[in-house]
């Protein structure tokens, strides 16, 4: 497929391609700069490296358990990094596992998000706008999202409030077992949004007193915990390494281990209780959101190139020299 974006042009493969379309798509698109992002995952990715003739960098966003299939990978690190002019890390946890699989200097520049797209005027969910108070949670309904360890927290804050509920964005494997578990347990006021689109999702946000992602493992950063912070919704979060080196607990995040029932409970049941404690984070986790924006990681990346660039001794663009 092919996206026209403020005169950049995004080519992205989806599923299988052969040599010579991808051939055929860099002969199309002459760059300067190639900039991939998880090329070991995309053979069409790693194809086009091969043969590319810019300047190439790559970022790598994973941080997963060991896997068999970046073990495979391991021959073609050294042949495929000479090709690479800069490696972009999201986080510390990225690089940790980056840096396991493909040894070499890294430049760890966090993800960005559009802050914009998450506040001013916004209407919010009208079914939910009551006097309810709003807990919501944003992901894909699979074990390592730590939804389950969420179902058993509220159910122990919702004994003794019955004004909360819980909002469910999102679908995956899962969605029936959890169903299920709430019918069985008799938990009430969760409500499961399913998929919805990129321009839905700020009006949930939108409609949020509280914002928790228990995910227990496989996060390098946490761009929903942004998301909710750009929203103004104060954040509590699993204690995993990508989201831990992302807040400041006790600050912008409350940080818990989601599968200790009592001390996430706990902390539910702080925000749930504390408005002047949400009023505070939410300002707190603006700011933090603020500082992710793209118009504060652009020029860094775009820096980066310029030092891989003079590093190689090779003419920089005219176009990024004002970021040198």
């Amino acid at each position: 497929t092919k996206r026209t974006h403020k005169g950049t042009q995004l080519f992205t493969s989806r599923g299988l391609s052969t040599p010579w379309e991808v051939a055929k798509v860099s002969r199309a698109f002459s760059a300067d700069i190639n900039h991939y992002h998880e090329p070991e995952i995309s053979g069409g990715a790693m194809e086009h490296l091969a043969i590319s003739k810019a300047q190439n960098f790559v970022t790598f966003h994973a941080h997963n358990e060991p896997d068999w299939r970046y073990n495979l990978l391991m021959p073609l690190r050294y042949p495929y990094s000479k090709l690479l002019t800069g490696r972009i890390v999201v986080s510390p946890a990225a690089h940790e596992f980056a840096s396991h699989y493909f040894p070499g200097e890294y430049r760890i520049i966090p993800n960005g998000l559009n802050t914009e797209d998450f506040r001013g005027n916004i209407e919010p969910i009208p079914e939910f706008a009551d006097e309810k108070l709003n807990i919501l949670f944003v992901g894909r309904l699979e074990e390592r999202k730590g939804f389950v360890y969420l179902l058993d927290a509220y159910a122990r804050v919702k004994r003794g409030n019955n004004d909360i509920r819980l909002i469910v964005v999102g679908d995956g494997p899962q969605r029936q077992a959890y169903e299920d578990k709430l019918k069985k347990d008799g938990i009430g006021d969760v409500h499961f949004a399913g998929r919805v689109t990129d321009q839905e999702l700020p009006r949930y946000y939108k409609s949020a007193d509280i914002f928790t992602s228990p995910a227990t493992h496989g996060e390098s950063f946490g761009i929903v915990l942004l998301e909710a912070m750009a929203a103004e919704v104060p954040v509590i979060c699993a204690n995993n390494p990508g989201y831990s080196s992302l807040v400041d607990d006790g600050e912008d995040a409350l940080i818990v281990d989601p599968k200790n029932q009592i001390q996430y409970a706990n902390q539910l049941n702080i925000l749930v209780n504390q408005e002047d404690l949400r009023k505070s984070m939410k300002q707190k986790g603006l700011k933090k959101a603020l500082a992710h924006d793209w118009e504060q990681v652009g020029p860094q990346i775009l820096k980066y190139y310029i030092e891989g660039i003079n590093k190689r001794k090779k003419l920089v663009p005219k176009e990024l020299r004002q970021y040198s």
